[in-house]
């Protein structure tokens, strides 16, 4: 099974595969709520590969988010959307070469 089927799919809640999903976004809910904490941010922006699911991976974030941290964050899909991090190194090394000259 790849990544998108596994993500797709809405197994049943008795299936090792439905707590194996279930234990991801509850991981990944409790390390954004202690970055939250730490840094306070107003917006986070989820893009790459998870931005394909954003309202799924949303959905499963924000009562952990409000749950764990104080002020919660609002969750948005990057402005770039799943090209987000081509275009970072692109600007990355547009930097580069314009410092180098």
């Amino acid at each position: 099974m790849d990544a998108k089927t596994f993500w797709e799919t809405q197994f049943d809640p008795n299936t090792p595969l439905a707590d194996l999903k279930q234990k991801i976004f509850l991981n990944l809910g409790y390390q954004i709520s202690n970055l939250c904490i730490a840094w306070d941010p107003e917006i986070i922006t989820i893009g790459g590969g998870m931005e394909a699911q954003f309202d799924l991976f949303a959905k499963e974030l924000n009562p952990i988010l409000k749950t764990n941290v104080p002020f919660p964050p609002v969750l948005k899909p990057a402005y770039y959307k799943q090209n987000a991090s081509l275009n970072g190194i692109s600007q990355l090394i547009l930097n580069k070469i314009a410092v180098a000259e």
